[in-house]
């Protein structure tokens, strides 16, 4: 939201007025390692208060004992109750507690926030604080250089901008809300059916019996990490061939929105001196980061560039089709992690990764259908992934325009 220009029949108000008493603001509890269980109460943690959606992350869970929560005097956050996120990143987040537990306990960097829902909408106030506009003005609240966290006091000065009638604020919180729910529908299929492709590559997988070195599969692997364009006497302009470099390889596509460079037709054919890039050529991200794939999309001229290096398959006998989804199988990618080096930055030698081992079917018609089994999957997910980026797109504008006033909604 660019203005906070108050439209009329509206009102700016600050946090701390959206609520009936001190108690409906409030933060949660300092909770020691030596009062964590296994079980007994759950406890709400930072991490699963996202932007505007809560959480799960089922192997995270904590519990306290009801000892240790009557030891503590801890507060109870109740479901329905709004958390707030004081801590990074981003500070202010909000989300909903849900219905699976009776009562549940919070950490003390999280805000217990009960709204007076006799003037407020809890809804339309947790759209609010999720929005672009409301994060950018918590993060500037935050204090501390390595762990930023606003104080609650600080949040509570937090501006607000909502109609008068809460009728109205109760339109645009139920629009917002529709969209929510059929983004959150769609993010779940997509994670189903990440789950049911990464079933199915492994079940294939599991079918090939023929293991073969990496090398063998190889014809030629174009490697000019380490050229720069000064080391030829030339340098970067003059020219739309793009240099691709591990920024740029991302899965399944090129990025050319990422940080690029572009070189001249010269500087091409000086650069690119041992081979060209081909359409269905394989890109390879070497190091940071390690093993990311991707394959060369048409006939245009590239320049290999940095941390990336590009495979040509001997085609009379293998498929890029085939290696390039079995180069994402999990698969490869634990034996890329077995044999990497570095620790923030992992990365993995050319030697060493041509001895690794490729399960491929020796009849290539059977490479063909394992390919077209995995790319139809690949295909239904991406266009599921489209309809959500679509979506999230909508929510974006909507946002702009409901919870600025710019767009009125009929009471």
């Amino acid at each position: 939201m660019k203005t906070e220009t108050i439209p009329e029949g509206w009102e700016k108000v600050i946090l701390k007025d959206t609520v009936s008493s001190k108690q409906n603001f409030i933060d949660g509890d300092w909770i020691e390692s030596e009062f964590i269980t296994d079980v007994g109460i759950r406890i709400i943690q930072t991490g699963n208060i996202g932007i505007g959606r809560y959480l799960d992350r089922e192997k995270h869970k904590k519990y306290i004992s009801q000892k240790s929560f009557d030891f503590l005097k801890c507060k109870k956050v109740l479901p329905e109750d709004l958390l707030l996120c004081r801590l990074a990143d981003p500070i202010g987040r909000t989300c909903v507690v849900p219905k699976t537990e009776e009562f549940y306990v919070t950490s003390v960097d999280v805000v217990i926030y009960r709204p007076d829902e006799r003037k407020f909408d809890k809804l339309y106030l947790l759209e609010y604080l999720n929005s672009d506009s409301a994060l950018k003005k918590a993060g500037e609240l935050a204090a501390g250089s390595t762990r930023q966290r606003a104080s609650r006091t600080n949040l509570e000065q937090l501006d607000i901008i909502l109609p008068k009638d809460k009728k109205e604020q109760t339109k645009i919180a139920n629009i917002l809300q529709t969209i929510d729910k059929s983004i959150d529908k769609t993010e779940k299929l997509v994670h189903k059916n990440s789950l049911i492709k990464d079933g199915v590559v492994k079940e294939l997988l599991d079918s090939v019996l023929n293991c073969v070195p990496f090398n063998d599969l190889i014809s030629k692997i174009l490697d000019f990490r380490g050229k720069t364009p000064h080391k030829l006497g030339m340098d970067w302009g003059d020219g739309e061939i793009l240099a691709l470099s591990a920024n740029n390889v991302k899965d399944k596509c090129i990025d050319t929105n990422a940080e690029a460079y572009y070189g001249s037709d010269k500087l091409y054919s000086k650069w690119m001196n041992k081979g060209d890039c081909e359409k269905g050529d394989i890109l390879f991200t070497m190091e940071a980061p390690l093993g990311i794939v991707t394959q060369i999309p048409d006939s245009k001229k590239y320049i290999l560039s940095q941390r990336v290096v590009l495979f040509k398959l001997k085609k009379e006998r293998f498929l890029n089709d085939y290696f390039t989804h079995f180069l994402r199988s999990n698969y490869f990618q634990m034996q890329l992690l077995k044999y990497s080096s570095g620790t923030t930055a992992k990365g993995i030698q050319q030697a060493q990764l041509v001895k690794l081992d490729v399960k491929v079917p020796i009849d290539k018609a059977e490479q063909t259908r394992i390919a077209k089994i995995i790319s139809e999957i690949d295909n239904k997910i991406q266009s599921e992934q489209s309809y959500l980026d679509k979506l999230i797109k909508i929510k974006s504008g909507l946002m702009q325009d409901l919870l600025t006033g710019k767009v009125r909604v009929r009471v």
